[in-house]
C-alpha cells in the first residue's frame, strides 16, 4: 500500500477522476509520488541589491541585480522535485479568489502568458540531487506608483506604497498527459516602495517584500490493490487550537 500527502483541494477530483493512478506513477518514473508534487512555500528577493538604485536601473546598474531581466522589481522561488517539469503561475487579486480586470493589474509577469494567462516559471538546479527551484519575476506595470496617491503626502512624510497581490503556482502535467494542475500553493505578496526625491524624476525602491502563504488543507490518499481511500485532515492553521478534528471519507 502507498501513501500520499498533498496539501490541497484541487489534487483529489484530478487523482479520483481524470486520469488513471498508473499514468502519475510513468509520468514521475518512479519517484515517491508525495515528494514528485510537493512544493515548498516560496521565498521572496528584492531584485536590486541595492536600495538605492531606481526599481527602473540604469544600465550600470543591472549588474547588482539578482533577477534576470532588468525591468524585474522582486523574485519568487519555489523549491520543487527535479521531476515535476511543467510549473506555471497566475497573479491574482489578494486571497487569489479574483482575476484582476484587464488593465488594472499592478503587477504583471516578465514572461507572456499562456492561452490559459498562466506563466511557465524559470527551473534551475538546487542544492540537493533531487529538488530544483522554480522561479518567477514580476514588474510594476505601467503608472502603478504614480498616482494621486503620492501628491497628498507633505515632503516631510515617509513616502511609501505598498502593492499586494496573489500568486498561484501550480505544477502540472505535460500536455500529452492532459495538462492538468496536479498541486499549487497560494501565496499574498506585498509589496513596499520607497518614493525618491530626484530633481528631474520621480523614482522608486522596493524597500520590502512580504510573503503570506494561505492556509492549506491536508489530504492523505492510500492506494491499494481494489480499494482507494482518502483522508483529508485540517490544517493547524485552520483547526482550532487543542482540536483533534478530522474528517475521513470512504471511496
Amino acid at each position: 500500500m502507498t501513501t500520499l500527502s498533498f496539501r490541497r483541494r484541487s489534487w483529489l477530483p484530478f487523482l479520483l477522476k481524470l486520469l488513471p493512478l498508473c499514468s502519475l506513477q510513468s509520468i514521475v518514473n518512479g519517484v515517491d509520488l508525495k515528494n514528485a508534487w510537493d512544493i515548498l512555500d516560496a521565498t521572496s528577493k528584492k531584485c536590486l541589491a541595492e536600495d538605492d538604485v531606481d526599481i527602473l536601473p540604469t544600465d550600470s546598474a543591472v549588474n547588482s541585480t539578482v533577477c534576470g531581466d532588468s525591468s524585474s522589481v522582486i523574485r519568487l522561488d519555489y523549491t520543487i522535485h527535479k521531476a515535476a517539469k511543467y510549473p506555471k503561475y497566475q497573479i491574482f487579486q489578494k486571497e487569489c479568489d479574483e482575476e484582476f480586470e484587464a488593465g488594472t493589474e499592478p503587477m504583471r509577469g516578465i514572461m507572456s502568458p499562456d492561452e490559459d494567462n498562466r506563466i511557465a516559471l524559470s527551473i534551475s538546479p538546487a542544492s540537493d540531487d533531487e529538488t530544483a527551484t522554480a522561479s518567477l519575476e514580476v514588474r510594476v506595470t505601467n503608472d502603478s506608483l504614480s498616482s494621486s496617491w503620492w501628491r497628498r503626502l507633505s515632503d516631510t512624510e515617509k513616502q511609501q506604497k505598498t502593492i499586494e497581490f496573489c500568486v498561484r503556482m501550480g505544477l502540472w502535467l505535460p500536455p500529452a498527459a492532459g495538462k492538468i494542475e496536479v498541486n499549487f500553493r497560494e501565496t499574498n505578496v506585498a509589496v513596499t516602495f520607497n518614493k525618491k526625491a530626484s530633481s528631474e524624476h520621480d523614482s522608486y525602491v522596493v524597500h520590502s517584500v512580504a510573503l503570506d502563504p494561505k492556509g492549506l488543507i491536508g489530504i492523505a490518499v492510500h492506494l491499494g490493490s481494489s480499494t482507494t481511500g482518502k483522508t483529508m485532515v485540517k490544517d493547524e492553521k485552520d483547526t482550532p487550537e487543542g482540536s483533534s478534528e478530522e474528517k475521513k471519507d470512504e471511496l
